[in-house]
């Protein structure tokens, strides 16, 4: 059937449509679209800094999900700091500045984190659960986007 396609009319204005809506594609080593990676980096940007707000506000539910112990109000306090305040700083930082070198330093700081994740289970050898995992995805990602 593809075969019969493939010299079609109907095949030429199905693939003439999709290259219009999602353009030519970039040549092979060339850059992604400058909008698509302004974009994610905008949006791995907003996202870094939500994940911040969360921490800040709710240290409890994150910590639990991590299995990371909070003793007392010291430890909240430390948590809120560590994880919210500093996210939500550089985050908001990039944002505001809108700057490539703040996205690539975001990048890097999510990007350092998938690393010593990687290290400390070769290190400590953590439980590999759902959440350990899911968090390197996570951390992955992040960079991913913000790197591109």
């Amino acid at each position: 059937m593809l075969d019969a396609l493939a010299g079609s009319d109907d095949a030429y204005r199905a693939i003439s449509k999709i290259r219009w809506a999602v353009g030519p594609g970039p040549a092979r080593g060339a850059a992604m679209n400058p909008a698509v990676g302004e974009f994610a980096h905008y949006l791995a940007s907003a996202i870094t800094l939500l994940f911040g707000l969360w921490c800040l506000l709710r240290p409890r539910r994150v910590a639990s999900a991590v299995s990371f112990e909070l003793r007392g109000a010291r430890g909240r306090a430390e948590f809120r700091i560590g994880f919210g305040g500093f996210m939500i700083g550089i985050a908001a930082y990039a944002l505001w500045a809108g700057e490539p070198l703040a996205f690539k330093a975001l990048g890097a700081m999510w990007l350092g984190g998938a690393v010593a994740r990687v290290l400390v289970w070769f290190a400590d050898q953590p439980v590999l659960e759902r959440s350990y995992l899911g968090v390197f995805v996570f951390e992955l990602t992040q960079a991913a986007l913000l790197l591109c």
